[in-house]
C-alpha cells in the first residue's frame, strides 16, 4: 500500500488536468444556460407563450392543467363536483387553454388538494398566471436551496452556489419542466426546506418542517418516501405538524371538490394510469424502474412491479434511518442523498423534469467540482482513502447535464418533450447513482467504527 508522501506527489501531478477539465465542464455548462434562460426571457419579453401554446399543446402543457384545476374549482357546484370526468376537462382544457379539441384527451388525475391550492391561478390570464407561477417558483427553489447549502461542505460558498444552478439550467429536466411548465421548482423547494429544517435537528423547526412535509404532498408518490426519515428517527413533532398540515389540506379539498372525489381518487388514479384512452401517463417514458420493467413487460405488470419493489424500497430505508439516523448525525447527508435517489427510482410515477431533485444529493454529500475533490483528498489523506465509487459518484454528478445533452444529440427522436429513447437512460443512470450510495453509506459507516475502534485500542 503506498504511503502519505508517496500519494501526494500522486495528487499534485492530476492537478493541471483535473483543472482543465472543470474549466472545460463550466464552460459547457454556462453556454447551455445562457441559452436556457434567452429562451425563457424571450418567452416573456416578447409575449410569446399563447402563440406557442397554440402553436403545440405539449407545450406548457402540465402547468395547463394546473391552470384548468383552478378554472374548475372556481366553478359551480356542478363542474366542482365533477372535476375528474373526462368530458368536462376537455371542454375546459379546450376552452381556457388553448387546447385542440382534436387531440387526445389530456386526463387530469391530480390529487384534490390540488385544485383549492390552484386556484389563484385562475384569477389571471393564462400567460400572465405562467409568468408568476414560473418566477415565484424559481425564486422559491433557489432561496431553499441556498438555505439548504448552509449545511454543505462545499455548496455554502456563494460561487460554488452559483455553479450548482447553472448546472440546474442547463439541465434537460431543467429545460423539459420549463417546457411542460411543471411543478418540479416548487417540489425541489419544498424538499429541500424541508431537509434544511430536519437537519437544523430543532424542536422548534420541527413543527415548520412537518408543515412543509404535508405540502409536498400534492406529488403524493413522494411525499411518502420524504415522511420515512422524521418517522424512523422517532420525530413525532414532524410527524404531528404533518399530519395537521394535511388535514387543512385535505378540508380545503373537501369544501372545494366535495368529500365523494376524495374517497373516489384512489380509484380515479388507477383507472388514469391503466386506461389507454386517455393521454397524459407514458409509463414507457418515465425514469424508474417503472420504464426500465416496460422493456420487458406490459405496463400493468410494469406498475404492479415496481410498486413492490417501492414499498420494499420504503422498508429498507425505514430499517437504515432507524439504524444509523438516530445515533450516526455523520451520515445523515448520505441518508437523506440515499433517500432522493430511491425515492426517484422507485416511485411509481417518475419522469425526466423530476431529476432536478437531484441537485439535492450534490448540495449535501459531494464536492462542488473535480478540484475540490482532489484537493479534499490531498487534505484528508490520513483519515480518508481511494474509494471508486465515490468517485464515479463525483464524476457523474458533474457531467450530468452535459451527458444529458449527448443522450438528447444520440437519440432516434430528439423531442426535448420527451421519448423513451431520451428518457430510458436516466432510468438507468438512476438506478447506478442509488447503488453508488448505497456503496458510500457502507464504506462511510465502516470506515468511521474502524476510527472508532482504533482509538479505543
Amino acid at each position: 500500500m503506498l504511503s502519505e508522501s508517496e500519494v501526494r506527489p500522486r495528487l499534485l501531478k492530476w492537478r493541471g488536468l483535473v483543472r482543465c477539465f472543470d474549466a472545460g465542464n463550466i464552460a459547457v455548462i454556462a453556454c447551455i444556460a445562457i441559452v436556457f434562460l434567452t429562451a425563457q426571457g424571450t418567452v416573456w419579453s416578447k409575449n410569446e407563450f399563447d402563440g406557442m401554446r397554440a402553436k403545440s399543446y405539449m407545450l406548457f402543457l402540465d402547468f395547463s392543467k394546473y391552470y384548468i384545476c383552478g378554472k374548475m374549482a372556481c366553478g359551480d357546484d356542478y363542474v366542482r363536483a365533477n372535476v375528474y370526468d373526462a368530458n368536462l376537462q376537455q371542454k375546459y382544457l379546450t376552452e381556457y387553454s388553448l387546447t385542440d379539441a382534436k387531440k387526445p384527451i389530456e386526463y387530469i388525475a391530480y390529487p384534490p388538494i390540488n385544485f383549492p391550492l390552484m386556484k389563484p391561478l385562475a384569477l389571471l390570464p393564462m400567460s400572465q398566471a405562467f409568468h408568476i407561477y414560473w418566477t415565484l417558483g424559481l425564486f422559491f427553489a433557489i432561496a431553499a436551496t441556498w438555505l439548504l447549502s448552509r449545511q454543505s461542505k462545499f455548496f455554502h460558498k456563494a460561487l460554488n452556489f452559483l455553479t450548482l444552478w447553472l448546472a440546474i439550467f442547463a439541465s434537460i429536466p431543467m429545460f423539459r419542466a420549463y417546457a411542460l411548465g411543471q411543478f418540479s421548482l416548487y417540489l425541489l423547494g419544498l424538499i429541500a426546506l424541508y431537509f434544511y429544517l430536519f437537519l437544523r435537528q430543532s424542536k422548534k423547526l420541527d413543527w415548520f418542517a412537518g408543515l412543509t412535509l404535508a405540502l409536498t404532498a400534492i406529488k403524493p408518490q413522494y411525499c411518502i418516501f420524504l415522511a420515512i426519515p422524521a418517522m424512523a428517527t422517532l420525530r413525532w413533532r414532524i410527524i404531528a405538524a404533518a399530519a395537521a398540515g394535511e388535514a387543512i389540506l385535505l378540508a380545503m379539498a373537501v369544501a372545494t371538490v366535495g368529500m365523494k372525489n376524495i374517497t373516489d381518487f384512489p380509484k380515479i388514479v388507477l383507472f388514469a394510469e391503466q386506461t389507454p384512452l386517455y393521454g397524459g401517463v407514458f409509463p414507457e417514458q418515465m425514469v424508474n424502474l417503472r420504464a426500465i420493467f416496460c422493456l420487458f413487460s406490459n405496463p400493468h405488470t410494469a406498475m404492479q412491479v415496481t410498486s413492490y419493489l417501492g414499498v420494499a424500497a420504503m422498508a429498507a430505508l425505514f430499517v437504515l434511518w432507524y439504524k444509523l439516523g438516530r445515533k450516526r448525525p455523520d451520515l445523515t447527508a448520505r441518508l437523506v442523498a440515499l433517500t432522493v435517489c430511491v425515492c426517484l427510482t422507485t416511485s411509481p410515477h417518475t419522469n425526466i423534469y423530476d431529476c432536478i431533485l437531484l441537485c439535492l444529493p450534490v448540495l449535501l454529500t459531494m464536492p462542488s467540482s473535480l478540484s475540490a475533490s482532489l484537493y479534499s483528498r490531498y487534505l484528508s489523506l490520513e483519515t480518508k482513502t481511494f474509494f471508486w465509487p465515490e468517485e464515479i459518484l463525483t464524476i457523474i454528478m458533474l457531467l450530468y447535464a452535459p451527458m444529458g445533452w449527448v443522450i438528447f444529440m444520440c437519440a432516434f427522436g430528439k423531442n426535448i418533450l420527451g421519448e423513451a429513447c431520451i428518457t430510458l437512460p436516466f432510468a438507468f443512470i438512476n438506478v447506478l447513482l442509488c447503488l453508488l450510495h448505497c456503496l458510500c453509506l457502507r464504506h462511510e459507516a465502516n470506515a468511521l467504527s474502524s476510527e472508532q475502534t482504533s482509538e479505543i485500542i
